[in-house]
């Protein structure tokens, strides 16, 4: 599927054009863009049908873009943009539409392929589309409520049409045109062709496929007003030890963590409800910039201070001494050992020597990671003393804002559930691979990946070229990447974490994270790109720390 926003005005908007206007601090298109790029959509994949938008913008989105001159309407704009493009199924979108991700998942989830975004009526003589429907199929549409049996819906904004209606609306070319592009749709194609989704009906229990759901391990969410997780076989035990590790919160920290309202254990299956929190989380707000750095800057302070003085300490116990090998060198080992018999493409990259990334000459995490248990000095480094009551997987998907005025009052979702502790720097590495690896931008496939396997002159090398796409979002990222050192820089320089070399153990975290993430996100997007593109990652990480991890094997 791809994507059509209809940018086109009319000449009355020619001087003040309805995309380009800023709307909570950002400018409309680029607000839909991001929203579209976080349900997976490259920027390749959409097409910006317009007569005179901001060619600063349209750079800066990094979207194809057709100027379609002055036409009569969005019908016309719909069918110029479908005579320059490829034949698919397309999501149109009118780029003065108000939407939300949910709005435009439920449309792409729909099971008919053709399918309209509805809402209820606001009055009686709404200058929208109204639409007569029948089983949730339309049925019948006019502008005017005096032509329509009551209720009626009333056209949202967006839609989904297949490649075959696409082939229909084109052929013959009209011989003139409909004010609208749902209109000429629905004009093209039989009654009952088009389905409704109301955008305030909530689809039920909607799985973890759900851009705002979709997490990175063998667990899956469904919701209605509440959350369900739940795992069978793979991720049981992730989801058991989770729910009884929120269940087993103190009282004094239960209000930064979800409710759990029922549990249930059974062999190899757990599940778990959880309160819904209709919350924008820190990801998705920044992606959408409905979150400025700065905003996001204040909820990190206070998501900080909250860890470091009410969290971490809340539970402390001695570390083992095989703590550090057993967490990362082994399960890296273990995990990429796994996923060699997924294909002969991924062998390869786990078996290279060398991995060469964005020109850089990289080892092999593996390499490092066998270097790394193999100095005494090293280990004994950072292995932690002592384990603490941490999240577990706090990165900026977890942090749900329930208001960018009171940025204490968060959510903080989805904690890993280790029972015995954890090490803190297992917490800042998963911080630090939001902003500084870009976990979040290849969460979302906002990425480039070119892969050479077979590199000519090199001895078992892999050569890759890895960049990312929305330069807009990367400048609020970039931000934070500066800054979060700082925020965290206090809470390890007295008291209980006082630790010197603080910066490079929660770097060291982070690139084993990344090294180990291959399992989860293989197969998860129907490619492996998004699980290589996270293992070389981790080399890059690993390569910008060898320096430091080889003075420290001998001075720590």
């Amino acid at each position: 599927m791809k994507v059509i926003i209809l940018a086109a005005e009319h000449e009355e908007f020619q001087e003040h054009p309805r995309a380009s206007l800023v709307i909570e601090g950002r400018k409309q298109l680029e607000k839909q863009v991001a929203l579209l790029a976080l349900l997976g959509f490259r920027r390749g994949d959409i097409l910006i049908a317009h007569n005179g938008v901001d060619q600063t913008l349209l750079s800066a989105l990094q979207s194809e873009s057709v100027d379609v001159s002055i036409s009569s309407g969005s019908h016309e704009t719909l069918i110029l943009a479908l005579q320059r493009s490829s034949t698919d199924d397309y999501l149109v979108i009118h780029s003065d539409a108000i939407v939300e991700l949910e709005h435009l998942e439920d449309i792409i989830r729909a099971p008919n392929a053709n399918t309209v975004l509805s809402r209820s009526p606001l009055r009686l003589n709404e200058p929208d589309l109204k639409l007569s429907t029948r089983e949730r199929k339309v049925i019948d549409w006019s502008w005017s409520s005096e032509k329509l049996p009551h209720p009626w819906e009333v056209f949202a904004g967006a839609f989904k049409i297949s490649a075959q209606a696409c082939a229909q609306l084109q052929e013959p070319a009209p011989a003139k045109f409909l004010e609208s592009a749902v209109e000429g749709a629905l004009s093209f194609s039989r009654s009952g062709t088009f389905a409704t989704v109301a955008r305030n009906q909530k689809v039920p229990m909607a799985d973890s496929d759900s851009a705002s759901l979709r997490g990175g391990s063998f667990a899956s969410l469904s919701h209605v007003t509440l959350v369900r997780k739940s795992a069978t076989g793979p991720g049981f035990e992730k989801v058991r030890d989770e729910f009884q590790w929120l269940e087993s919160l103190p009282d004094e920290l239960r209000h930064h963590f979800p409710r759990v309202l029922e549990s249930s254990t059974e062999e190899r299956r757990a599940h778990f409800d959880m309160e819904y929190y209709p919350f924008e989380n820190l990801r998705s707000g920044l992606m959408t910039g409905m979150v400025s750095a700065f905003e996001a800057t204040c909820l990190l302070k206070s998501v900080l201070k909250f860890t470091f003085e009410s969290l971490y300490p809340s539970k402390k116990e001695s570390a083992p001494d095989d703590w550090f090998y057993q967490k990362h060198i082994l399960r890296l080992f273990e995990r990429a050992s796994e996923m060699k018999s997924h294909s002969d493409r991924i062998r390869q990259l786990v078996e290279s020597d060398i991995l060469i990334v964005n020109g850089r000459e990289c080892k092999n995490p593996l390499t490092i990671a066998g270097e790394i248990s193999g100095s005494v000095p090293l280990m004994s480094h950072l292995n932690p003393k002592f384990l603490y009551r941490t999240h577990g997987d706090l990165h900026f998907q977890n942090m749900l804002l329930k208001d960018t005025i009171a940025f204490n009052d968060f959510i903080l979702a989805d904690p890993r559930g280790d029972a015995r502790g954890n090490d803190v720097f297992y917490d800042m590495g998963k911080l630090m691979h939001s902003v500084n690896g870009k976990y979040d931008f290849l969460h979302t496939d906002q990425y480039k990946l070119q892969i050479d396997l077979n590199s000519p002159g090199t001895s078992r090398a892999v050569e890759a070229s890895l960049t990312f796409e929305d330069s807009l979002a990367m400048e609020r990222y970039e931000t934070l990447r500066k800054d979060l050192p700082e925020l965290l820089r206090p809470h390890f320089e007295v008291g209980e974490f006082l630790d010197p070399d603080w910066h490079f153990k929660a770097l060291v975290s982070e690139a084993f994270h990344f090294s180990s993430l291959m399992p989860f996100h293989v197969g998860k997007n129907g490619s492996e790109d998004r699980g290589i593109s996270m293992f070389l990652t981790g080399a890059l990480l690993f390569s910008d720390l060898e320096e430091k991890l080889s003075d420290r094997s001998v001075n720590p």
